[in-house]
């Protein structure tokens, strides 16, 4: 039950996450110094339970005030970004957008692969965050789509499209598939918005402007 799992055929059509996370929940309890037991009774339920050692920490006598920094829109003086979502839940791609928009990004949308070479091949966004679970066309397929087309292109030097992976699987195994299918990065859901903001940064060179709460 604890041990790591690969969803079937019928499981990835669903899109709807990868089970308990027991595995995962094991190596963190294990990683503090702790262990996980489970016990479960036919018709009534299942208790999952941990242990681990701690011990108190003296108060602090000083106050402290956290000042937490926050990109608030992109600096002045850049190129006019432009950012394709690639998602098939509605939620998930309606707040990536907002995120993106909010700061300044020029954002278009797909909801499966398919549509998302076609925006590529007429817009050419300079970065993808591409869904790797999709409907009609994967984003493994989409990707692997683009970088054979990307290869063949005549045009002089292009530069290869960013494309970034958002996927609910953390285990290494999904990683190293999503970096053969051809993507540079990859972000895990659901992910932190500085997070999502950093690895923009990375690839792009994008400037924020930030504000302090």
């Amino acid at each position: 039950m604890f041990e790591p799992f690969v969803q079937t055929s019928t499981g990835q059509q669903q899109h709807q996450g990868t089970g308990l996370g027991l595995a995962i929940s094991k190596r963190l309890v294990q990683l503090m110094g702790g262990q996980i037991t489970v016990s479960s009774v036919p018709n009534q339920g299942t208790v999952f339970k941990f242990e681990i050692p701690v011990s108190l920490i003296k108060p602090h006598t000083e106050s402290t005030f956290s000042v937490t920094k926050r990109v608030a829109s992109l600096a002045p003086g850049q190129p006019a970004y432009r950012l394709l979502v690639v998602e098939d839940q509605h939620d998930s791609r309606n707040l990536a957008v907002k995120l993106l928009t909010k700061v300044g990004f020029d954002v278009y949308e797909a909801t499966d692969g398919q549509e998302a070479i076609a925006l590529w091949q007429n817009w050419e966004p300079d970065l993808i965050l591409m869904d790797m679970q999709m409907p009609v066309l994967s984003g493994y397929e989409a990707t692997q789509q683009i970088r054979v087309l990307e290869a063949n292109c005549t045009a002089s030097s292009p530069q290869p499209t960013v494309i970034i992976a958002t996927t609910a699987s953390a285990f290494e195994e999904q990683r190293s598939q999503i970096l053969q299918s051809g993507c540079n990065d990859a972000v895990y859901k659901p992910y932190k918005v500085e997070e999502l903001y950093a690895i923009i940064a990375k690839y792009l060179g994008v400037s924020y402007l930030y504000s302090h709460e």
